[in-house]
């Protein structure tokens, strides 16, 4: 009965099955015997552990210290600060601690954007957006925030042949040219490029940029506030749901300020960040935004105009564009490897001279770290880093730590 709950491992038919599991604690697997596919080609060297067991900490922290102390084996890390200073311990010095990043380029995209809600009447002005854009100082933000330990999205196929660069060609021509008058100009004269800075926090020539932008757009300092011709301030509501998120814009917010808007940030739990997605009552919020490779109905969810009104959408900026839909529409009835990467190209230049998202964080492969106690291959899949399943116990290596402890 799918209706309900049950801690009863369920049935399988794959190379590992459930034998104990503790809820909110932990869940073993160990492998099964007897297979049915374990000779196939494509298993062979494959599912090499007898058992896995993943442990469940509701606290980073205390996963770091269980992995630090050996009671874990392997351990994601998304956090730049532990990255570079948590693991600094006499384990790593001696090599029983090893960090590296794996591969992994199924989905290309955004970890993690700011999405600027186009369904409000003073963010429908592509002026304003840019201006928006401009005021984030992104060399800042990784500088300080992510301390480098992201790689910055330039492109909504970033790390792939899909990422627009330089002017577009013909084919990429071919695509965008029957929607020329409503595309920006500077789509077919200038490559896209994002804002950069000193790094240093003054964002000074962006600013005065975004400032010229709001001006041209109708949006005027007075008294100190940013106003329209009527007198009415503009306003910018930010949706986040985690102190970490909050940390993350707490500079742009100060920028924006500076600029006259007046800001506010909400820091709300589930039930009340599930309501503001469905009323649309937001003016900023994250998103992920990731993309197979090749491409399918994801675009229709993040992108098309179909998907901007439906509540909890994935389309969070409200993207309504018929350049958008059509593009989105030759993506997914290419019939060649040409016609896909110029209609990818040519989606990723709209999406980019519309500044519909300020891309934050690019989806790469994760930084993780481990107990070196583990065979594995010497070439790492360029898709994806086999890790279980191609990875395998070492006893040596697992004896030379062991014994020192």
């Amino acid at each position: 009965d799918i209706t309900q709950t049950t801690t009863t491992p369920p049935l399988g038919s794959g190379p590992y099955r459930i034998t104990d599991a503790e809820q909110s604690r932990f869940l073993l697997y160990e492998r099964v015997p007897d297979y049915w596919g374990k000779d196939l080609g494509i298993n062979r060297g494959r599912y090499n552990f007898d058992q896995i067991r993943y442990d469940f900490y509701r606290d980073r922290t205390i996963a770091r210290e269980a992995f630090r102390k050996g009671l874990v084996d392997f351990l994601q890390e998304t956090d730049p600060r532990y990255w570079n200073t948590a693991y600094e311990i006499p384990a790593r010095e001696k090599g029983w601690i090893q960090q590296r990043r794996h591969n992994f380029s199924t989905y290309v995209g955004l970890i993690q954007g700011l999405a600027i809600n186009t369904r409000r009447p003073n963010l429908q002005d592509v002026r304003v957006r840019e201006a928006l854009t401009l005021a984030f100082d992104y060399n800042w933000y990784e500088r300080v925030i992510t301390q480098g330990f992201y790689t910055r999205p330039e492109s909504y196929f970033s790390n792939s042949n899909a990422a627009a660069v330089g002017l577009p060609d013909e084919d990429e021509l071919s695509k965008l040219n029957p929607f020329r008058d409503q595309l920006p100009p500077r789509l077919f004269t200038h490559p896209f490029e994002p804002p950069r800075s000193s790094g240093q926090g003054h964002n000074r020539a962006n600013l005065l940029h975004a400032r010229q932008l709001l001006q041209d757009a109708g949006w005027t300092i007075r008294g100190g506030t940013l106003s329209n011709a009527k007198g009415e301030p503009f306003s910018l509501t930010f949706i986040v749901r985690t102190p970490d998120e909050q940390r993350s814009i707490t500079h742009y917010v100060e920028q924006l300020q500076r600029l006259g808007f007046k800001v506010r940030v909400r820091l709300v739990e589930a039930a009340q960040y599930i309501s503001i997605m469905k009323d649309f009552d937001f003016d900023f919020a994250m998103q992920g935004v990731g993309i197979a490779q090749p491409p399918t109905l994801e675009l229709v969810a993040h992108f098309h105009s179909n998907n901007a009104l439906v509540p909890h959408t994935s389309n969070r900026a409200g993207i309504q564009n018929d350049a958008v839909d059509a593009l989105i529409t030759a993506v997914l009835n290419a019939q060649t490897q040409t016609q896909l990467i110029a209609a990818q190209k040519a989606l990723d230049r709209i999406l980019l001279w519309n500044f519909y998202i300020i891309p934050l964080i690019a989806i790469e492969g994760p930084r993780v770290v481990y107990w070196d106690k583990f065979g594995r291959p010497p070439i790492d899949a360029e898709y994806r880093t086999g890790f279980p399943d191609t990875w395998w116990y070492d006893n040596k290596k697992a004896e030379r730590i062991d014994l020192a402890r």
